[in-house]
């Protein structure tokens, strides 16, 4: 049996929090599909369909590289507010992540070798945002800019700064209400 997974650094519940009265002020725009509070994380690396069977391998090689990692922290940012693949044509809403990002990529790229000298398989890009929520149709171009502009002034006034102090291995698993995420192992970094 195969399960989709991913690494990420899970929001403390105190971030998660901080956005739940954005969610809350933006619930009646139904023409984005919006994650859900408990469900915000910072994705490092998606791996998709991973066999059962290899997981544990995960688990070893996440504390492998984990062992010599130090805490850091991070800033999400609302007023740097953004869009995939732009703000004029929106698909996906996110917030940029600043802090001490260097020290995330410097983990997430010790995570990425150690995963292909072990022959696994995944997606390569490397994008760090938080996601919000998706457009859910096609619509025309100035609806997209008023719900954009709705949106942008419904966000937190304050950047959220956050420890990062370990990496979660998450399953991602479908379900009628939408994805459910399952932590399948956390490490700590020991400083």
């Amino acid at each position: 049996m195969k399960k989709r997974v991913f690494f990420a650094i899970d929001l403390p519940n105190e971030v998660k929090d901080s956005f739940t009265e954005f969610f809350n002020n933006v619930s009646n725009i139904k023409e984005v599909k919006w994650e859900r509070p408990e469900k915000l994380h910072l994705t490092l690396i998606f791996l998709g369909f991973v066999d059962e069977k290899k997981i544990e391998e995960l688990t070893i090689l996440l504390d492998r590289i984990i062992v010599e990692k130090q805490s850091f922290a991070l800033t999400i940012n609302p007023a740097s507010f953004s869009a995939f693949p732009s703000l004029s044509n929106p698909r996906v809403l996110w917030l940029p992540i600043e802090g001490d990002v260097e020290k995330l990529k410097i983990v997430a790229r010790a995570l990425i070798n150690v995963l292909k000298a072990k022959g696994f398989v995944f997606d390569k890009r490397f994008s760090l945002h938080l996601t919000l929520g998706r457009f859910r149709t096609w619509m025309k171009k100035d609806e997209k800019e008023r719900i954009v502009k709705t949106i942008h002034d419904k966000l937190p006034q304050r950047p959220v700064t956050f420890a990062v102090s370990g990496i979660t291995l998450f399953e991602s698993k479908f379900t009628p209400k939408g994805s459910t995420y399952n932590v399948l192992a956390y490490e700590d970094f020991r400083n």
